[in-house]
């Protein structure tokens, strides 16, 4: 299975870590460049400094050849658009962390108007 993860940090490492433990292609876009060193020196996955909000990255990367995509940043706007551009570069399946409780609430609306396949908390 290839990933794309936006958000190295701890949850965005810690699910790389455990799907490259899988055997899972992950590839994981941050624009702190220190989180994404660190990345490279601890985990054998692709890792990338840059906005995982950048059509031209999803572009260059392929995005549709990508099974799932994960946007965990510490911002639930940056993941809620970060899923919406994932889908409409042909990944198939998007997950939003999403933690503030009046975003939590609106979870229906996520998965049904902005197409996240999964919501978690």
């Amino acid at each position: 299975m290839k990933v794309m993860i936006v958000g190295a940090g701890k949850f965005g490492y810690r699910l790389a870590e455990t799907m490259d433990k899988e055997c899972m292609e992950v590839t994981i876009i941050d624009s702190n460049k220190l989180a994404i060193d660190h990345v490279r020196s601890h985990l054998k996955v692709m890792a990338i400094t840059g906005n995982g909000l950048d059509s031209k990255l999803f572009r260059e990367l392929d995005a549709g050849t990508f099974d799932m995509f994960v946007a965990a940043t510490s911002s639930d706007e940056t993941n809620t658009i970060a899923c919406y551009l994932a889908k409409k570069h042909g990944i198939k399946k998007v997950v939003a962390r999403i933690r503030k409780p009046e975003n939590v609430r609106q979870k229906e609306y996520l998965m049904n108007d902005m197409g996240i396949d999964q919501v978690v908390n």
